[in-house]
């Protein structure tokens, strides 16, 4: 919805409208077209955490998306278990782009993950607690995922701060460029939007085909199905 443009007040009257957008989903169907069949919306595949990297980096398919840390298992599986005839890319054959918005005007959107202080802590408790955070939130912690020791693969994730001079220290390759994919997210902040997208999600997968060998479609979506 926010690929049609990357206004919050226009996403989230989308998402307040009873029906889906219609640009977005055909925008979904039309990329859903490029994925073998019988792969991109299995949930076995799905739920095998790290399965559509470690494909992408065998060089089974031509391109993978997903979350920026999940590349971790690909390049994981490379430096574990890829020998010489294998086929596997290396690491300096993969490359970092965002999706492409649907218009011009389109913005992918971004969220984090919240840390929070329960107020019934004791105040060391609460010191311990405080310390954690600004320890998790550095660059110094950003720095021992992303510069990890051999032969360990680099976690992409992404921090919740504006990139200053400290990211020199973050040696990892792909680093910048998924900083700069992500540069032009919107947050969107409203109450119960998580709500919202979970069905609109629900609704987006039943006017999507069914994938091969997947009852789910059938139990969820079909007339005679109970919801």
């Amino acid at each position: 919805m926010s690929g049609l443009d990357g206004h919050p007040q226009a996403v989230l009257d989308r998402l307040r409208a009873p029906e889906l957008a219609t640009p977005a989903v055909e925008a979904i169907r039309s990329l859903l077209q490029l994925c073998p069949a019988g792969y991109c919306r299995s949930s076995d595949f799905h739920d095998r955490t790290g399965y559509y990297a470690r494909l992408f980096a065998r060089g089974k398919v031509r391109a993978y998306i997903g979350y920026s840390e999940t590349i971790h298992y690909g390049l994981q599986e490379i430096a574990d278990t890829c020998g010489p005839s294998d086929g596997c890319r290396t690491p300096e054959q993969i490359a970092v782009r965002a999706v492409p918005p649907i218009t011009p005007l389109g913005r992918p959107v971004g969220w984090v993950d919240a840390l929070a202080i329960s107020s019934e802590l004791t105040e060391k408790k609460r010191h311990l607690a405080e310390e954690f955070i600004e320890f998790l939130t550095s660059w110094e912690a950003y720095a021992l995922v992303l510069n990890p020791e051999w032969p360990a693969a680099p976690r992409y994730l992404l921090p919740a701060v504006v990139l200053s001079s400290h990211q020199s220290v973050l040696k990892s390759p792909l680093y910048q460029d998924f900083a700069t994919a992500f540069g032009s997210r919107i947050i969107l902040t409203a109450d119960d939007t998580n709500t919202t997208l979970r069905g609109h999600g629900k609704a987006l997968d039943c006017q999507l085909a069914p994938e091969r060998g997947d009852n789910r479609w059938e139990k969820q979506c079909s007339p005679n199905s109970t919801k």
